[in-house]
């Protein structure tokens, strides 16, 4: 399973991007299982086990299972709802869908390594910082103009996207 956001589309009017709920689901189910792992296999000396290195993968595993990000692009309301969650904390932002000038990809670097460059996708707004929705690994190039031309088309805004050749004299680093 990957780690992405998924598209869908509710209706004609709303247009959603989050973490599936499947992914969510697994991650709760193999934390779960871990913490019982813990408390129910005895160890040799018959009580039960200690080890430390499940109880790790569990509470992560909790916590990819407890975090949510869904993006809500509302054509009749003309709105743009971001609402991320983990576990109890919840953050929403709401922006109006005229403000967005253009969805954009863009190539950046990680750290100082060429080849350890990334895809961006990121509404950018008409009077204000851009907002990133997702980054991909290089090799989703594809992947990420998809989803980019998915979200463009959807808004009726221009994607502005750079070439799929790898240039590293292109990347922005981050």
């Amino acid at each position: 399973m990957k780690l992405s956001l998924k598209t869908r589309r509710k209706d004609y009017n709303t247009l959603i991007l989050s973490f599936p709920s499947v992914l969510r689901a697994a991650m709760l189910i193999i934390s779960v299982l871990l913490a019982i792992s813990v408390f129910l296999a005895p160890d040799e000396t018959g009580s039960s086990s200690s080890d430390v290195v499940p109880v790790i993968l569990s509470a992560l595993s909790f916590s990819f299972a407890s975090h949510n990000e869904k993006w809500v692009f509302d054509r009749n309301g003309k709105v743009v709802s971001i609402r991320t969650s983990f576990l109890l904390i919840t953050r929403k932002q709401q922006f109006n869908m005229t403000d967005i000038a253009e969805i954009s990809v863009e190539k950046v670097a990680k750290g100082r390594m060429p080849d350890s460059s990334c895809v961006k996708v990121s509404v950018c707004m008409k009077n204000s910082a851009p907002k990133e929705i997702e980054i991909f690994p290089s090799l989703n190039f594809s992947n990420a103009i998809r989803k980019a031309e998915t979200i463009s088309d959807f808004c009726s805004v221009p994607l502005k996207k750079e070439s799929n050749q790898p240039d590293n004299s292109a990347l922005t680093p981050v």
